[in-house]
């Protein structure tokens, strides 16, 4: 390509304006300077230069910036375009473009923006970000007689910005104000455990979610935090009378928030994890149920209820089963002498619900497996019984009855014979036989009192045990007992001793 000269004349000054171009042509230029010398060299030549039309648009300006927004605004800035298209710049053109999306299924719709600029630079989205929604499922966790702790979940939608924190508040029920418990940016999980609670006041809460938008709305708990209560406002018994074999439920309604937790027990005896029991427990009640009840199930019930909130309630409940007598208690022989014995017992624990009416004393031949009546008129706790046979062995065994029937009967522990009889001045000697392994620990009794070494010489070999008086008296007649002890159990055999003649002092 060659060089073609602008000017045929030289030019004084170091500018020139250079006309004909072709528009659309691609140009150089170069310049050389001249004086009586001659022509010097030329200079490098400059930026290519199209010929176009004096002024052009701008080129484009930087991409937008967002450097703040709320609800319903944003503040955006850029940078001037590299171009100015021949001219200074007026001023800029603000676009935006809208678009309408659901962040998750079933949520309501949030807007993003896009800002445009004449001529357009690249696009940016800009998000908006509401206040989130409210938290979901506000709980209580567990509390104390002066705190509860809460807890919650996230809110379904966090209106288009992280959830930062939490806000809580407490309101005492009777009052309108709303007091705020947490300090900005405190609670940055879903659970929160709020102090200094006063006994006996019943409280509100509710929770609200916080991003960057805002505090959104709150959840409120519907019902006050309130101690546990047996509820009164509901019919129930206190008082349970039911016959032996049929299944009795113990109801007693509740109330409380958080919801009150049961305890039961029989006697002061806790009773919660006893499988003859049955428990149904929920929000609002809690039940008890027995299956075939007897004697045994009668008694007095205590159901304790507590949520952390006040102090625990308790209530007692009682219940009689209809059935017949339990067994007579401490069934001894006492005054025993020739052919009579007297028996004394105790009455017993529990009489089936109803008084008892008689007692029913039967005797057994120790060489027999019957028992044969000897009264059943009997209304005192003792009886005497005569005209028993001498140098034979008994058993007794007495029966409470009521109106349900006759109960469990009450044995003697040891057998009752008339096997000695001495007169006055001679000596007293009884030997029993023992064994067993390991070697049993022997005690003797007369009339059901311990007899020691010094009231009488007793002697204690393997095998045997000796119980020895000299010159014996009528103060020594009475039944004698001996009773053997080891690991396995205890044994006892009895023996009427009787003195005859002149009492020797």
């Amino acid at each position: 390509m060659r060089w073609v000269r602008v000017n045929r004349e030289l030019v004084a000054e170091c500018s020139l304006l250079v006309t004909k171009l072709r528009k659309g042509c691609e140009y150089d230029f170069r310049v050389s300077a001249e004086n009586a010398a001659g022509l010097s060299p030329p200079s490098e030549p400059s930026a290519t230069f199209r010929a176009l039309d004096p002024l052009v648009v701008p080129s484009r300006p930087t991409k937008p910036k967002i450097v703040n927004s709320t609800k319903d605004s944003v503040s955006i800035v850029w940078k001037p375009p590299t171009s100015d298209g021949g001219a200074p710049i007026l001023g800029y053109s603000v676009e935006f473009r809208e678009y309408l999306r659901k962040p998750e299924p079933e949520l309501s719709q949030i807007n993003s923006w896009c800002i445009c600029l004449n001529p357009p630079a690249s696009v940016t989205n800009i998000l908006f970000t509401d206040p989130p929604y409210e938290p979901c499922k506000l709980r209580w966790l567990d509390s104390t007689k002066t705190s509860i702790t809460l807890g919650w979940s996230k809110p379904e939608w966090d209106g288009g910005s992280e959830i930062t924190s939490y806000m809580v508040e407490k309101l005492v029920e009777g009052q309108q104000e709303w007091e705020m418990i947490t300090s900005k940016g405190e609670v940055k999980t879903t659970e929160y455990t709020v102090h200094q609670l006063q006994p006996n006041v019943n409280y509100f809460f509710r929770v609200s979610a916080v991003n960057s938008a805002g505090r959104g709305e709150p959840l409120e708990m519907t019902e006050a935090v309130q101690e546990a209560q047996i509820d009164s406002d509901v019919a129930m018994r206190t008082h349970y009378i039911v016959k032996a074999g049929k299944d009795v439920e113990l109801c007693v309604p509740l109330k409380g928030r958080p919801a009150p937790i049961a305890s039961w027990s029989k006697e002061e005896e806790c009773i919660d994890c006893n499988p003859k029991y049955e428990f149904h427990h929920s929000d609002s009640t809690t039940v008890l149920v027995m299956r075939d009840v007897t004697r045994l199930d009668t008694g007095k019930y205590t159901v304790m209820i507590q949520n952390g909130v006040g102090e625990p309630k308790t209530l007692t409940l009682s219940v009689k089963v209809q059935d017949t007598p339990a067994q007579c208690r401490n069934l001894v022989l006492k005054d025993v002498s020739r052919g009579k014995v007297t028996l004394v017992w105790e009455r017993p624990l529990l009489d089936g619900g109803a008084d008892i009416t008689n007692y029913i004393v039967e005797k057994r031949d120790s060489s027999k497996r019957s028992y044969s009546a000897v009264t059943n008129k009997c209304t005192d706790t003792t009886y005497t019984i005569e005209d028993l046979s001498e140098k034979t062995s008994y058993f007794f065994r007495v029966l409470a009855e009521n109106e349900n029937g006759v109960g469990d009967p009450c044995d003697t522990r040891e057998k009752y014979f008339e096997g000695l009889s001495v007169k006055a001045g001679e000596n007293l000697k009884l030997k029993v036989t023992v064994t067993g392994r390991p070697i049993p620990k022997v005690i003797w009794y007369k009339d059901d009192v311990e007899i020691t070494k010094k009231m009488m010489d007793i002697t204690n070999i393997p095998g045997s045990s000796t119980l020895f008086v000299r010159d014996a008296d009528r103060t020594y007649r009475g039944l004698y007992t001996i009773e053997a002890t080891n690991g396995s159990g205890t044994k006892k055999e009895s023996i009427l001793v009787q003195v005859q003649g002149t009492q020797f002092i």
